[in-house]
């Protein structure tokens, strides 16, 4: 009878885990769906827009009507919805844990556009007009923590032309169809092999989410995408072991760049929360410190990071381990049972 009890708890554990994962499951990408995150390049544009934005009529409108207008100006459609709505989560946006200029940052009764998100600024209908404001002023976090949404860009129909050329500003024809090229790609995600013939894991940052000249910024942006769109790659693949090395990734730290020409050399510090090694569980804060190397190629820059353990995102770790249960549960495996209760049990989100 207790080994009854136990399982049924285990089942109501994955189902309260998935439940409580922060990103709603119709965030995460559908299967066969091939849209891809707008680029950094083309977010920065986009803040540049709505700060030039203003209406035809000159009255100032509400701030959902505000973004709404803004992206609609840019050419990224989207149905009108309140900041509470959005706050919830509408299509085509994708919840984001770190924001790059032009995402939409969305309180329970406010929403507005990343500006700068080093300087936690954002653009959007305040009192005082139409203007900037830093979310992480004291009125700001008193209204609680605020979500972050990116625009997906559907691949039948990618980011409007018109926001592709002014965020690339071609200088010859040629350039004209590189950037057509780049922009019509999807981002490519490799989920590397990690067995023991393995001597690398490289990936690429496709060149439309990148300048010619990536800065230290520029390049931990592109990372914390590549953790998140990776991580969202394991989800649908259900490929993440509790065996294998996982590290929860909580954020990035860019240490040292160096570039020389078309290649160079990264050195990070990733910030986790939860570390997962054969099954073993470290739910201390800590640090590891990689080396990555950078190699330019027409398509981006390849980033080489040698013998790397898996860096998934703190909710997709929880939302598969507690898939990962609730399977287990039905199989009556006990041994996974206890080592997956172990790993959800530190991932679990604070109280």
């Amino acid at each position: 009878m207790g080994l009854v009890r136990h399982k049924r708890m285990a089942a109501a554990i994955a189902l309260m885990a998935i439940a409580h994962a922060g990103y709603a499951r119709s965030d995460a990408p559908k299967e066969n769906d091939r849209s891809k995150l707008l680029g950094a390049r083309e977010g920065t544009e986009l803040a540049r827009m709505a700060l030039q934005y203003r209406p035809d009529d000159g009255v100032k409108p509400d701030c959902s009507h505000l973004v709404n207008q803004i992206y609609r100006e840019a050419g990224l459609n989207f149905r009108f919805a309140s900041s509470s709505e959005i706050y919830a989560g509408i299509d085509p946006f994708q919840r984001v844990r770190h924001p790059q200029p032009g995402d939409l940052i969305v309180w329970r009764g406010h929403v507005g556009v990343v500006v700068n998100p080093r300087e936690h600024s954002f653009y959007s209908s305040l009192r005082s007009g139409l203007n900037t404001d830093y979310y992480d002023a004291d009125y700001w976090t008193r209204r609680g923590t605020p979500r972050f949404y990116r625009y997906r860009v559907s691949a039948q129909a990618p980011a409007s032309p018109r926001l592709l050329r002014t965020a690339h500003r071609p200088d010859s024809a040629d350039d004209e169809q590189k950037l057509e090229r780049t922009a019509a790609a999807p981002r490519e995600i490799i989920v590397p092999d990690r067995d023991s013939s393995a001597t690398g894991s490289r990936f690429l940052i496709a060149e439309a989410d990148l300048p010619g000249k990536p800065t230290a910024e520029d390049l931990r942006s592109a990372l914390l995408q590549h953790i998140d769109d990776a991580g969202s790659a394991l989800e649908s693949s259900q490929a993440l072991d509790a065996n294998s090395s996982v590290l929860v990734v909580d954020d990035v730290q860019v240490e040292k760049l160096k570039l020389r020409k078309d290649q160079g050399s990264l050195e990070i510090r990733l910030d986790c929360s939860v570390a997962v090694v054969d099954g073993q569980v470290t739910a201390n804060p800590l640090s590891q410190k990689r080396k990555l190397k950078l190699q330019h190629a027409e398509a981006g820059w390849m980033v080489e990071d040698k013998d790397a353990p898996l860096y998934v995102p703190r909710q997709i770790a929880l939302r598969v381990f507690a898939t990962q249960l609730a399977m287990a549960t039905r199989q009556d495996r006990d041994q996974d049972i206890a080592r997956l209760l172990r790993i959800l049990n530190a991932l679990a989100p604070e109280k």
